[in-house]
């Protein structure tokens, strides 16, 4: 009995599909830019090094998934237009904004947004929203700055805040805030519907 070899080269690079693991970062990468691993299609890769881009991001028809595996990922005064597209963030490095001119990540009605396993650094003023997506699911994030909630029917599950204000204003409803650690936390709550349950302050 014989059996034929036949390797698998899992190397190649690739945009949008096939062979290979897509990775954007300074060095060592198949990109070394947000903005050129999306002209090349791609729209399912992962940042590998601390990364800076101060620009819009563009959701492309067919969603985009980025995995922040290591560092930060800063993405300044930029922001990321989900359109009614499909965005997944995850991973376990840092997403980093500054003072975003309206809203760190915006869409219109369809569109959908999960965020997993992230820190989110925001450095900017209070009044800029996290996001204004409905439905938006958020599970195990370390928050660390000030959380404006501006999307209806959003779920904000088994995250940890720190040194923070939470503000969900007035128009905002049915926002769930549910099994977290809030550490030094302001809750600013003018919206309607509002569940905090199972919380551990200190």
């Amino acid at each position: 009995m014989s059996f034929a070899y036949s390797p698998v080269d899992l190397t190649a690079a690739a945009a949008g599909g096939g062979a290979g693991r897509i990775t954007v970062g300074a060095s060592g990468a198949t990109y070394t830019s947000v903005e050129d691993a999306l002209a090349a299609g791609a729209n399912v890769f992962s940042i590998i090094t601390d990364l800076t881009e101060e620009q819009l991001i563009t959701v492309p028809d067919d969603g985009l998934e980025i995995s922040i595996e290591n560092g930060t990922f800063n993405i300044g005064t930029g922001y990321i237009n989900v359109a009614g597209n499909q965005l997944r963030l995850d991973g376990n490095g840092t997403l980093a904004y500054g003072s975003v001119n309206g809203t760190l990540i915006s869409g219109v009605a369809g569109a959908t947004l999960m965020v997993e396993g992230l820190t989110i650094d925001n450095n900017s003023a209070i009044t800029t929203c996290l996001t204004n997506i409905d439905y938006a699911r958020w599970s195990n994030v370390i928050f660390l700055g000030n959380v404006r909630i501006c999307g209806n029917q959003n779920i904000y599950e088994g995250s940890i805040y720190r040194s923070s204000a939470i503000v969900i204003p007035t128009g905002i409803s049915n926002t769930l805030i549910d099994g977290s650690i809030f550490d030094s936390v302001v809750v600013q709550n003018s919206g309607t519907n509002t569940v905090i349950s199972d919380a551990v302050v200190y």
